[in-house]
């Protein structure tokens, strides 16, 4: 405990808290968004992917990683985001993005949509 509260005193001079600092977050979490649109849209179909291709028992994993996701993506839009622009808290979420990504490229690529692609390329 900090001084009665559950994190320190630097916590609250930075984030600040109340509307202003969701409104911060909101606009982090927009400009993230607009940068990493092509991992956030392969990372839907990959996971879309997933929970699909799964059995009932097997749909637990990929929903759990989603669910977590989605909480640390509320989690950085309620703390206000950050003031650099590297996205660095989004850097723990991107990893799980990351690997729905590759699981919806390589199902797309593997499938007759994938197919025909390399069929007009080589």
């Amino acid at each position: 405990m900090y001084y009665g509260t559950l994190v320190p005193n630097t916590f609250h001079a930075k984030v600040g808290g109340g509307l202003s600092a969701v409104a911060r977050g909101a606009a982090y979490a927009g400009e993230f968004g607009v940068a990493a649109l092509p991992l956030l849209l392969l990372a839907v179909v990959g996971a879309v992917a997933a929970w699909r291709g799964a059995s009932s028992a097997g749909r637990l994993a990929p929903a759990l990683v989603m669910l977590v996701t989605g909480v640390f993506f509320a989690y950085v839009v309620y703390v206000g985001g950050d003031y650099k622009p590297t996205f660095r808290f989004f850097a723990v979420p991107a990893v799980a993005l990351a690997a729905f990504a590759g699981a919806g490229s390589s199902g797309w690529l593997a499938g007759p949509a994938g197919r025909a692609w390399h069929a007009r390329r080589c």
